[in-house]
């Protein structure tokens, strides 16, 4: 979907916000009992489980989709994703909302700093450090912490430039994508103290999973600078 100001949005991302309840899906896709009993699974074997729920880019910019959206900064806010995490919640899941932070750091200096890149479905190094911050704030408060974390490894950070095309801008017709140029991006590849790159450990007491948004910058270029490197 074209949006304002050369932004392009994701056609499924707009339907996570207006199909209605998520726990009412057809196909008996309600994500609620599948996530209970993972978080159970976990807990049995003495693991601690953080759901993290990573806003959607119309969610963040609706103003960027339509006239007709919220105008002024004024937050899309989906009930119905608000209600997931509260039933969740109620259900011993620990839930982490990325939501408010993410509508009040938006937008930075320029098309670099935005949350989220214009022609991508996926957030920017502001978005990733951003994220990385919160998460990791909440590891640190659980008690096996500093006992895993005795020595701190002194990671270093260096900013690299980089461009791209933007997965949403693959998926117009050809004749379409020359409206939109590739972005000139800035990441930060994680460093080791000696300088070489930083790389996920198979051996780490954290495990990371999910989709697409902890592979990008991390997997992809300019890689070492995803989410898992930035909460290591």
């Amino acid at each position: 979907l074209k949006g304002k100001d050369g932004f392009l949005f994701f056609r499924g991302s707009l339907a996570y916000l207006t199909s209605g309840d998520l726990r009412q899906q057809k196909d008996n896709r309600d994500p609620f009992p599948a996530i209970v009993d993972y978080s159970k699974q976990l807990k049995d074997k003495g693991i601690d489980f953080l759901f993290v729920i990573i806003p959607s880019k119309p969610e963040i910019f609706s103003e960027k989709v339509s006239d007709f959206a919220p105008k002024d900064g004024i937050p899309y806010v989906n009930p119905y994703a608000r209600k997931l995490m509260l039933e969740l919640s109620q259900a011993g899941v620990e839930v982490i909302d990325l939501y408010p932070e993410f509508i009040k750091n938006r937008y930075g200096k320029g098309e670099e700093e935005l949350l989220y890149m214009k022609t991508d479905t996926h957030w920017t190094d502001r978005g990733i450090q951003l994220s990385a911050k919160i998460i990791a704030d909440r590891i640190k408060k659980y008690p096996w912490y500093n006992e895993v974390c005795k020595n701190p490894i002194p990671y270093k950070v260096k900013e690299v430039k980089f461009t791209r095309n933007g997965d949403i801008r693959g998926m117009l017709p050809d004749e379409e994508k020359a409206e939109y140029r590739p972005m000139n991006l800035t990441a930060h590849q994680v460093l080791n103290p000696d300088n070489t790159l930083y790389k996920d450990d198979k051996s780490s007491p954290i495990v990371i999973l999910g989709d697409s948004f902890c592979g990008v910058y991390q997997e992809e270029e300019p890689k070492h600078a995803g989410l898992s490197a930035h909460i290591a």
